[in-house]
């Protein structure tokens, strides 16, 4: 297995240095690249991508390299490849550009460093064909979230909302999305509430969905399911905003809520029911068996929304006590704080900023800085 392939286990007899080796694994139109890292002779870690093979496989190999050495990656000594470059001379001028001292492309043909090519080209296969397995899991739980849920497509794109607000004060909501069954964290959305005033979660989710479906229906990006985090009432909001849309025949709403408890006789309170999923037009909520996989994503899903949205509502309220702050100074006023934003470049690096710095913004005198200075230390 990967795993055991992977252990930091002893290399030796290739002739020391830093390497890393590249493994590839064709399959049709698509290719598995494996890098393996080794450091001081010891094969520490690896990493694997997929990649769609529309290049000849040198082509597609030294793409691959720019764009993964483009990144922040430490680089080695040595890079082992599977098979001989034309560009390898070029890039690895570059490479040693970037690095500030010498690296060196080779593809060996005999000894550890062919060994070490092998493995990483096994390595590639098992990759491969774990990736498979898990892609044909993924799959068969979004169609059984399908059929359970009735929906009107293949849940390819499933969005989470939820709405987070502490007794009204800087109402926020949270979009997180799943595509094909994993969480997509480059697609998540954070909404700050324009138009409700108090709090009033119906209107603040009412707000972000017609915000995010008059958005996807201009950019013809649109979900296959929404799970909204609440029962009946939230489940209401939902399918009105998507009639509004003309998509609740396009788009499948269902709305999570937490399980049910009840006391037994002798007072414990012990659970009743796992979450219950309630779908538009039917009274009766859904459920799954314990411990099933379906649940464990939806659950995991609802709670990374939570946790989107909290995380967000407590950068703005942490951003308006640093606010208020500020304009409780005297000395402080608008001109002044945009010179210190304009200067330290956030609110965040306000609060960070050291006496000394302060002190030495134009037009501040000693005593302003103390007094911002010991404000700011206090929150």
């Amino acid at each position: 297995a990967v795993e055991k392939s992977v252990e930091k286990q002893k290399v030796t007899d290739y002739g020391g240095g830093n390497l890393d080796v590249i493994g590839l694994h064709q399959d049709g139109g698509e290719v598995e690249v494996t890098l393996l890292f080794i450091r001081q002779g010891r094969l520490i870690g690896r990493r694997s991508f997929p990649v769609e093979w529309k290049l000849d496989l040198p082509e597609l190999l030294s793409g691959f390299l720019q764009e993964y050495y483009s990144s922040k990656v430490i680089l080695p000594d040595q890079l082992l490849l599977p098979f001989a470059l034309e560009s390898a001379d070029l890039l690895g001028e570059w490479l040693s550009e970037k690095r500030g001292r010498k690296v060196r492309l080779l593809a060996p043909q005999r000894g550890e460093k062919k060994r070490l090519c092998q493995m990483a080209q096994r390595n590639a296969c098992e990759s491969y064909r774990q990736r498979g397995q898990r892609q044909q899991a993924r799959e068969k739980l979004l169609e059984e979230l399908q059929g359970r849920f009735h929906l009107p497509c293949f849940p390819e794109r499933i969005e989470c909302y939820d709405i987070s607000n502490v007794q009204g004060d800087q109402s926020v909501g949270s979009m997180v999305v799943l595509l094909g069954g994993e969480p997509t964290p480059a697609e998540y959305r954070r909404f700050k509430i324009k138009t409700v005033i108090g709090a009033d979660d119906y209107a603040s989710l009412r707000e972000v969905l017609q915000r995010r479906l008059q958005r996807g229906v201009e950019e013809k990006n649109l979900p296959d399911m929404i799970l909204i985090d609440g029962g009946k009432g939230q489940l209401g909001v939902l399918t009105t905003v998507l009639e509004e849309f003309d998509l609740g025949s396009r788009i499948g709403a269902v709305g999570i809520a937490k399980s049910r408890v009840m006391a037994n006789v002798r007072g414990k309170v012990v659970e009743r029911s796992e979450e219950r999923f309630f779908l538009p037009g039917r009274k009766n909520p859904v459920s799954f068996r314990h411990g099933s996989a379906s649940l464990f994503l939806l659950e995991r899903l609802r709670d990374e929304a939570h946790r989107f949205a909290i995380t967000y509502h407590r950068k703005l309220r942490s951003k308006a006590s640093l606010r208020s702050s500020l304009e409780d100074i005297s000395g402080v006023g608008p001109a002044r704080r945009k010179a210190l934003l304009k200067k330290f470049g956030s609110l965040k690096r306000i609060r960070s900023a050291s006496l000394e710095e302060l002190q030495q913004m134009p037009g501040m005198s000693t005593s302003l800085a103390e007094t911002i200075f010991q404000v700011l230390q206090e929150k």
